[in-house]
């Protein structure tokens, strides 16, 4: 099985990407946008997921392990392929999903091109138990946050309308061992305002 390509990006079109590597051009199924090089950077690595039908192997690539983990128990919900997995991760953030989820809120799935009600509901009974163990909380230089700092992360991009840039930034200065969500909120509006 392919676990993971590290090569270079040598094209990117709607729905996947072209890795050169060693000479060998491959083509990956991949959410929109969650693959590309950093700043300055020619080769890339994504991790990947090869999915083998009877008429055909087609390989899907992430940006994170944990990316792929969420596509993996996504295919696992019955009447969710891969297509509508990608579908699924190229609209909505891990974090979005799975604030969806523990809310019951339908209506943010049903907003992805190919699920219908029946699906969408099926999503929110079937990945409840499914998603605690997964590691989903946004990240800043690669620090995985706590949850009562995903609680305001949420709240901040979710609710108040402020994007993930601002509000992981916004965390990130403001954060204290301890704080409740609330709390974090608070201090982040405080330094948020300051900003503007």
């Amino acid at each position: 099985m392919i676990d993971q390509l590290r090569g270079v990006m040598v094209e990117a079109r709607e729905g996947g990407v072209v890795i050169d590597v060693g000479g060998v051009g491959y083509w990956v199924s991949c959410p929109n946008g969650s693959i590309q090089p950093a700043d300055g950077e020619d080769v890339i690595r994504v991790f990947t997921h090869l999915h083998v039908r009877e008429d055909a192997m087609e390989l899907f690539g992430f940006g994170t392990p944990q990316e792929r983990e969420l596509f993996r128990v996504l295919t696992s919900v019955s009447g969710v392929g891969p297509k509508v997995g990608l579908a699924i991760l190229s609209e909505l953030q891990p974090e979005q999903l799975q604030s969806a989820v523990f809310s019951n809120d339908v209506a943010a799935l049903r907003r992805v091109k190919g699920i219908g009600q029946k699906v969408a509901e099926r999503l929110v009974l079937e990945l409840k138990g499914k998603l605690d163990h997964l590691d989903l909380a946004p990240t800043e230089a690669g620090i995985s946050i706590g949850a009562s700092q995903q609680s305001a992360y949420l709240a901040l991009t979710q609710t108040l309308g402020f994007g993930a840039h601002e509000a992981r930034r916004a965390l990130e200065q403001v954060r204290e061992d301890g704080d409740s969500a609330e709390a974090l909120i608070k201090k982040a509006l405080v330094w948020l305002s300051t900003k503007n």
